[in-house]
């Protein structure tokens, strides 16, 4: 009979045992909450690893697309840096919650991400910086031009037309001597600050350490004024954009007012509200701001000191005082 041997290889190698998550690291994130506004931008956040695990992989999830393109930077197994895209925000106020999962944790860290409106100005924009306006807008209805003596400006008359009534003679008047060079009632609904040789008129905001400041003036080569309008400590909701001023800068009384801020574009408005005047200036003003300037209407036969609606869009200014 044969016998046949048969043999059975058997390997010297081990096999790698399989890793099994212990689950017993933990993430936390730096903050729970991150402000943004309504344009499109990239931002970050930080995050902390406890007992973290060979191999262990960071993932951010959110349900809302607006929140986007998660990347990440390990500085090492137990810190890093999560970065992501806001798209620009059109519409209302909005909150995205970003949940941001470890491998070998059992419960993930979340953060929210707040955007803004595009209107919206934040007090961190404010504090601290000084705004010049470019324009002051008028509305055709709201916006007052009470007659003065064109003679003494300061000799107020009680004689008022709206700013579509002045805007719409003016117009006219400009027409009618300029005809090749034809303007619209809309062109005179506002006042632009402009700086040239011959003069320089300006409108300022300073705000610093919870106090405001609104001025107006005139410089020429011959020299100039600048006056202070409101001066006083202030408190602003940003969800609202309304600025409540406690003004002391007049050392006959003193008085509240408020402003409405807004974000337009490249520029924000400041627009005051509520203005209180003692009595004598009340029966001009009512509870409105005025304006600084006195406008003369086309051939400067009657001149006008606007008041009621004065809308001014400012921009940021270098103040050198502000800066020192």
């Amino acid at each position: 009979m044969l016998s046949i041997g048969l043999t059975v290889a058997v390997s010297c190698q081990e096999e790698e045992p399989e890793i099994v998550p212990t689950m017993d690291s933990e993430i936390s994130l730096d903050t729970a909450s991150i402000v943004v506004p309504a344009s499109a931008g990239t931002y970050s956040i930080s995050y902390r690893i406890s007992s973290p695990a060979m191999g262990g992989d960071v993932e951010a999830i959110c349900p809302d697309s607006w929140v986007n393109s998660f990347s990440y930077d390990a500085e090492n197994d137990s810190t890093g840096v999560i970065s992501f895209n806001v798209n620009e925000n059109t519409g209302e106020d909005r909150t995205a919650s970003v949940s941001v999962i470890y491998s070998n944790a059992t419960q993930a860290a979340t953060f929210t991400v707040e955007q803004a409106n595009p209107y919206k100005v934040f007090a961190s924009e404010l504090n601290n910086t000084s705004w010049e306006a470019t324009f002051c807008r008028f509305h055709r209805d709201s916006t007052i031009f009470n007659e003065v003596n064109p003679e003494n400006q300061s000799e107020l008359w009680y004689i008022k037309i709206t700013a579509g009534e002045y805007a719409d003679q003016y117009a006219l008047d400009w027409n009618m001597a300029n005809p090749d060079n034809l303007i619209t009632a809309e062109d005179a609904l506002s006042f632009e600050f402009t700086e040239s040789v011959e003069f320089t008129t300006f409108f300022h905001v300073r705000f610093y350490d919870g106090w405001v400041e609104v001025s107006d003036g005139m410089t020429t080569p011959a020299g100039g004024a600048e006056l202070t309008r409101v001066y006083g400590e202030y408190k602003y909701d940003e969800d609202t954009g309304i600025l409540e001023v406690h003004d002391v800068g007049n050392t006959l009384y003193e008085r509240e007012v408020v402003y409405k801020i807004r974000r337009e574009g490249d520029h924000i408005t400041f627009r005051c509200t509520y203005m209180w005047w003692p009595d004598y200036m009340a029966d001009y003003f009512d509870d409105n701001d005025r304006f600084g300037f006195v406008l003369p209407n086309y051939d400067g036969s009657r001149c006008f000191m606007p008041y009621g609606y004065l809308s001014y869009e400012l921009i940021p200014w270098e103040d050198d005082e502000l800066m020192q």
